[in-house]
């Protein structure tokens, strides 16, 4: 993973660890959490884990063109959408989006069982990769 790219679009994690708003932050899986749970096991699989993303994806593509851009990605550095922009467009496909969010998937699965816990969604957040 290329540094600099998860701290700034921990959204994604950050969508899966976040209360709605008004409600306060409990011990446990957030509500969106629990929404990304589809099958309510208490594991986020990739299957689970794409169609959130892609959920996040169409819902920051603001102008809907099937980009993202820097001004869609606010609070993400240039750096940090060249490290994930495999084609140099200055812009983000649902691909190359999915992609890096995968590399974070990967990053947060610290067992490596392919699926991802409240406990290893709740410590990347916090911490970031590799911590």
């Amino acid at each position: 993973m290329r540094r600099g790219w998860y701290r700034p679009v921990l959204l994604a994690f950050a969508v899966l660890t976040a209360a709605p708003a008004g409600l306060a932050q409990t011990p446990g899986p957030s509500p969106s959490f629990q929404a990304t749970d589809t099958n309510g096991d208490g594991r986020i699989d990739r299957a689970e884990f794409y169609a959130r993303m892609m959920e996040v994806f169409f819902f920051l593509d603001q102008n809907k063109d099937g980009y993202l851009t820097a001004s869609e990605l606010s609070g993400v550095t240039a750096e940090a959408i060249r490290a994930a922009d495999g084609d140099s467009d200055g812009k983000l496909s649902a691909i190359e989006y999915i992609n890096q969010r995968f590399k974070e998937f990967a990053a947060a699965d610290r067992n490596g069982d392919g699926v991802l816990t409240w406990t290893e969604v709740e410590s990347y957040d916090r911490l970031g990769p590799g911590r």
